[in-house]
């Protein structure tokens, strides 16, 4: 159902080497689109396998299911290529009657605006009507990655645009701080544990609109914030050059004393630009990580989870959570060969792997283990520790309490509101946890110390 790697002919180039070429393995990455009940739901990018996980992960954490009883079926259908096989890139889910309709309608509307970070219109156009090629789906999507690279060169946006040099003059107190400082706990193997200050990468919502309609709701570090909304507006088709964009300004969005957030930014485009389709709002996507897609408004980024995972007894020992990393290293087998794909795994409080999937996209491998949980009936995930061999974002919090993970250890760097909301929602959350030590950023109490003599 899809291969997971494939092979491609490459030129490696060394430092005072000879330049050579040879057959290298690459992680696959295809479309899949996900339906309910034979209606389009969102579309996402990822490696073949385990896709009824995936999906299943997915309607956990958009709250579309809670348990394994609200889901009852899923079947790949229609998708084929040029030879009339089956390209196994749709996959339908049927749920189960006592799931209310309004709830599918209320998460469900939000969903579908979700798709593929790499998947420009046309891409998801031909993949929803199945008309494509592999090779034309390919040309597409590396199409949208180049407009994403930078088509607008900055000195045409300044140049075509009075308020984006505006953007270069703000302070960067006034527009949020790239950094925060936070108090954590830093436990190592064999030392004694200390509790210091530390600097996170500032996470907030940026809500884009345009002629003062929502367009998207992106997560992102702040600055270049007009930058980022005109790369967006490329990436999408809505333009293809700085003539198409007049002016763009911060607007709304107040904290609790009253200052401005400047996390809206509306843009004006020229006249002859016609306004974005309602469909590209319904199918836009773009975050850090392509996790919290679509939204279109701030208020809505949030899902809210049934379970608590705050009052989840959960101890672990710290020389088990130090070897986590380890154990989801050596599961990652895709990862050996191409050095692409991210891994989640989760683990039972003495260590025990339960399940570890791997992906091209983080969010993807974390919803395929929830995913794993759903069709295993085994929601909420009480008494569980979730290792993640990347960072940790808000997303990954996130899904971690839609599916009552109490427990998230990442081998990089989480943000600043992924900590904040571990912290809101009493969710354990560890960064840099590499063998040796690791910092603890909310709940330490969860983690069994050893006991000195003396």
């Amino acid at each position: 159902m899809g291969r997971i790697t494939a092979r491609r002919r490459v030129t490696r180039i060394r430092r005072d080497a000879d330049t050579t070429q040879r057959a290298d393995t690459l992680a696959v990455e295809e479309p899949l689109e996900m339906r309910v009940g034979g209606q389009p739901l969102a579309v996402t990018m990822r490696t073949p396998g385990n896709d009824f996980e995936l999906v299943a992960g997915y309607l956990v954490s958009e709250g579309v299911i809670t348990r394994g009883a609200d889901y009852t079926t899923a079947r790949y259908c229609a998708g084929t290529d040029s030879t009339g096989a089956n390209t196994y890139n749709v996959v339908d889910v049927s749920l189960a009657a006592h799931v209310p309709p309004a709830v599918l309608e209320r998460r469900g509307a939000r969903a579908r605006r979700r798709t593929a970070r790499r998947s420009g219109r046309r891409l998801v156009a031909r993949v929803r009507g199945h008309r494509g090629d592999r090779t034309l789906r390919r040309a597409h999507a590396r199409g949208a990655r180049q407009r994403r690279s930078g088509d607008l060169d900055p000195r045409r946006l300044r140049t075509f645009s009075s308020r984006p040099q505006t953007d270069r003059r703000l302070r960067s107190s006034d527009v949020g701080r790239i950094t925060a400082r936070r108090r954590v706990t830093r436990i190592r193997r064999d030392a004694d544990t200390t509790q210091r200050a530390d600097t996170l990468a500032v996470e907030e919502p940026l809500e884009m609109r345009v002629g003062g309609q929502p367009l998207a709701v992106t997560m992102r570090t702040p600055g270049n914030d007009f930058e980022l909304v005109a790369g967006y507006l490329v990436s999408e088709g809505v333009i293809t050059r700085g003539a198409d964009y007049t002016t763009a300004r911060y607007c709304a969005g107040t904290d609790s004393t009253g200052a401005n957030t400047y996390n809206v930014v509306d843009v004006s485009l020229a006249a002859h630009v016609p306004p974005p389709e309602p469909a590209l709002v319904r199918r836009n996507a773009t975050t850090s990580a392509c996790g919290v897609c679509g939204k279109d408004s701030i208020d809505s980024v949030h899902t809210a989870s049934i379970y608590e995972p705050e009052t989840d007894p959960l101890m672990v020992d710290v020389d088990t959570l130090l070897d986590l990393p380890d154990r989801l290293r050596a599961e990652q087998n895709v990862f050996d060969k191409t050095g692409g794909l991210h891994a989640a795994g989760l683990f039972a409080a003495d260590g025990t792997p339960l399940v570890i999937r791997e992906d091209v996209g983080r969010h993807n491998a974390v919803d395929k283990v929830v995913g794993w949980a759903v069709l295993a009936d085994r929601l909420p995930l009480r008494g569980t520790v979730l290792q993640v061999s990347g960072r940790a974002s808000f997303e990954l919090v996130q899904k971690a309490a839609m599916a009552g993970i109490p427990m998230l250890s990442a081998v990089s760097a989480p943000s600043s509101l992924a900590a904040d909301l571990a912290e809101d929602l009493g969710i354990t959350l560890i960064g840099f946890s590499r063998g040796e030590s690791m910092v603890v950023y909310s709940r330490p109490d969860r983690i069994r110390m050893p006991i000195t003599a003396g």
